[in-house]
């Protein structure tokens, strides 16, 4: 056996050898297919919000599960949208919400809440101001809160449904739980 050649080099054939670096390479271009692929699947569902690394999660913006105290309506400064078909409701709304003690920063518009099912009204608070948005949810009989977890204004805003027709005549301001919708909204 000549020197430097093994026993195994003179039983792959040249044919052999073609075929295995054919095939090495073919596996090589599958995997960076695969490595493409899942990193740009990544980037979309990331930059959509449909996947969030956990070293990225929001923090804050689960809904609280606990019995917790509203806020004081004196406490609590809230945004009046106007989200039915019907005008002056946000107004309406805005003078009665003033009437019972509540801080009024904004009335307005926000167009209708077309497919979602959010009972009579959203009402759409950052982490920081949970017990305000109770007190608020508190006033709006069938009403839902959304938890926005970057929002730090401090203020509370309540968005009103078609499903809305009036205020509670006798809201219940103890303790009790916060009823938050599923719905994800960015900010």
């Amino acid at each position: 056996m000549p020197q430097g050649v093994s026993v195994s080099d003179e039983l792959v054939t040249p044919e052999d050898r073609a075929v295995a670096v054919r095939t090495r390479k073919i596996i090589l271009v599958v995997l960076m297919v695969i490595a493409v692929v899942t990193v740009s699947l990544g980037l979309r569902w990331h930059q959509t919000g449909q996947w969030t690394p956990h070293w990225q999660a929001d923090r804050g913006a689960v809904c609280p599960v606990q019995m917790m105290a509203p806020a004081a309506p004196a406490d609590t400064t809230i945004n009046v949208y106007n989200g039915t078909s019907n005008e002056g409701v946000a107004a309406d709304v805005a003078d009665s919400m003033k009437r019972r003690g509540y801080q009024i920063a904004k009335v307005g518009n926000a167009g209708p809440q077309n497919g979602q099912e959010a009972g009579t009204a959203l009402v759409v608070t950052g982490p920081g101001t949970v017990a305000q948005a109770l007190s608020v949810q508190r006033q709006v009989p069938k009403s839902l809160v959304v938890i926005q977890p970057r929002r730090s204004d401090g203020r509370v805003d309540l968005m009103l449904t078609e499903g809305f027709t009036s205020l509670s005549s006798n809201p219940n301001l103890g303790p009790g739980r916060m009823q938050c919708t599923q719905l994800v909204f960015a900010g």
